[in-house]
């Protein structure tokens, strides 16, 4: 009799129905990761940028102001003849005028066209220094009159500086052409304080819009999470209410809820009994 009560009950399986954490911790989570990976990488290149661009502005005079110290200062000749006190009283004033003219500069090395050092204000490195060709240094100002690049540490250390730009420039004059070269160290303090602070109004740009974001993107999850949990409750109520007997069961065949009708079917007084157990080894089946 037992049996036929359940055979003639009506049952409803569902697919599995499971209560799932809310989403909307994790979409936040990745939101916020992507906001913030792309904020950091976008200030990472716009300060690269503004940085090179202060470079260039700083420096696209050296070429100018050297050419005209060149024609106003030297001779021809004293270049390689570094060693006569009168060719050294001339590049000695020439630097000092480079320096006025050439604002930040740090220190001054000056170079023969054969790259053997002829004046400088360092101390690392002493007149009469050979520069050799294998570093490519030489050959590149040759090539394109000009080249900027990091100072050494070692210079860094001298002048107890870490914001060292180093600047070529081609010295020439117009009946001997290239005579020599001038690599000038710019201090660019400055500049990186100014991209410094550039890097933290954007991460403080980016805070700010984040925090913005995720504050409406809760809201919206959070209207959304209570509609979720409102149509859960009415849907838990008309099954709990329900006249017919409900369980529902997972992908595995494992039973997982039971409604108030199928367990008075079964004749059972306690859920527990038979959540976890296998549909297909009920006495019904």
């Amino acid at each position: 009799m037992e049996n036929q009560s359940k055979a003639r009950a009506t049952t409803l399986h569902t697919h599995e129905v499971e209560q799932k954490k809310p989403v909307a911790k994790k979409t936040i989570f990745l939101i916020s990761a992507i906001i913030v990976v792309l904020g950091i990488g976008a200030s990472f290149y716009f300060a690269d940028k503004i940085e090179k661009f202060f470079w260039e502005a700083r420096t696209s005079s050296v070429a100018d102001v050297t050419h005209e110290l060149t024609l106003h200062y030297l001779e021809k000749g004293d270049l390689e003849n570094w060693r006569n006190a009168d060719a050294n009283a001339r590049l000695v004033e020439f630097a000092k005028e480079a320096k006025e003219y050439i604002p930040n500069t740090a220190a001054i090395k000056i170079y023969s066209d054969s790259g053997v050092l002829a004046w400088t204000d360092l101390k690392s490195r002493e007149p009469g220094y050979q520069k050799p060709e294998s570093d490519g240094e030489l050959a590149q100002v040759r090539a394109n009159r000009s080249m900027i690049m990091p100072a050494g540490q070692a210079t860094k250390d001298e002048l107890g500086k870490e914001s060292l730009l180093e600047v070529w420039s081609s010295m020439e004059t117009p009946d001997a052409g290239a005579i020599g070269f001038i690599e000038i160290y710019f201090d660019t303090t400055d500049i990186q304080s100014f991209v410094t602070k550039i890097k933290y109004t954007i991460w403080a740009v980016i805070i700010t819009m984040l925090s913005i974001v995720l504050v409406l993107i809760n809201l919206a999850f959070r209207e959304q999470d209570i509609k979720i949990i409102e149509q859960s409750e009415y849907l838990n109520g008309i099954i709990s209410q329900s006249p017919i007997g409900i369980y529902t069961i997972n992908s595995n065949g494992f039973i997982e809820s039971y409604n108030p009708s199928m367990m008075k079917i079964s004749g059972i007084t306690d859920a527990s009994e038979t959540i976890g157990k296998n549909v297909f080894d009920a006495v019904a089946y």
